[in-house]
């Protein structure tokens, strides 16, 4: 079998409140042995909400898939998530 290549994708993430969640970020996408390469956020002080965008490494999808999933199930207040 070929060593499996890493991928590389962006989650997007919408999130009200001004709350920071990276640390429940950084602790499922571990879980799920997905690793955390950089990120970037976005405060809209008016509207009270952060946008994300975090920058992942993985090597199967499925885990990423699973991730998100538990993030949504985890963290209040996400309105939007995509990857891309």
């Amino acid at each position: 079998g070929e060593m499996e290549k890493d991928k590389y994708m962006t989650i997007k993430m919408l999130i009200s409140g001004q709350e920071h969640f990276l640390d429940n970020i950084k602790n499922i996408l571990e879980k799920n042995s997905v690793k955390l390469q950089n990120y970037k956020f976005e405060k809209d002080v008016q509207k009270k909400e952060i946008v994300y965008d975090i920058n992942v490494k993985f090597k199967d999808e499925k885990m990423l898939v699973l991730a998100t999933e538990d993030m949504i199930k985890t963290i209040k207040g996400i309105k939007r998530l995509g990857l891309e």
